[in-house]
C-alpha cells in the first residue's frame, strides 16, 4: 500500500509527492513500523535437529510468523553467518548442518527473547526433550511420555 505525501516546498514551486509505503497491520510507514520487533519479542521459537536423507543433518528452526517477520531475508543472514545452504519452506527455516548452538546466540543478538527460544536435544530413539524437561523424566523408559 503506497500513501501519497504533499510537500510544500516554497511558494513559487508547487508541491511535490513522495511515495512511501504503509504497514497493512500497524497503519504507520515502513521506516517507523515496529511490527517486526514485536513479532521478535513474541514468537516462540523451536530450533531443533531432523535427519534427512542420506543421514545428513538439518537445523529447523519453527514458530517463526511469516507474516509479521521477513523469513526470507532471517534465512539469507543466518546461512552468510553459518556458511551453509538453506531453505524457507512453510513458514519454518531449514539449515543444512547441526547448528542448534550457535543458532540461539545469532537469535538473541537479532532481537530475539532469550527465553523465548527452546533448543531441543536428541535423546536416544529420536525423541526430542527440551532442556528443562529431561529433569522431570524419572527414566529412559518413561521418556516418551515426558516428550
Amino acid at each position: 500500500m503506497l500513501a501519497e505525501i504533499a510537500l510544500k516546498g516554497g511558494s513559487s514551486q508547487r508541491p511535490r509527492t513522495v511515495s512511501q509505503e504503509i504497514c497493512p497491520v500497524c497503519g504507520l510507514p515502513k521506516d517507523l513500523c515496529v511490527c517486526g520487533e514485536l513479532e521478535k519479542e513474541q514468537s516462540k521459537v523451536i530450533v531443533k535437529l531432523e535427519t534427512k536423507r542420506y543421514g545428513k543433518p538439518m537445523t529447523v528452526i519453527e514458530g517463526l510468523d511469516g507474516k509479521g517477520l521477513d523469513l526470507y531475508d532471517l534465512t539469507k543472514q543466518l546461512k552468510k553467518k553459518l556458511a551453509c545452504g538453506g531453505t524457507v519452506k512453510n513458514d519454518m527455516i531449514m539449515l543444512q548442518g547441526d547448528h542448534r548452538d550457535r543458532i540461539r546466540e545469532m537469535l538473541i543478538e537479532m532481537g530475539f527473547k532469550e527465553d523465548g527460544i527452546e533448543v531441543y536435544r536428541d535423546r536416544g530413539k529420536g525423541i526430542s526433550v527440551p532442556p528443562g524437561r529431561l529433569a522431570a523424566c524419572a527414566s529412559w523408559a518413561t521418556m516418551s511420555s515426558c516428550g
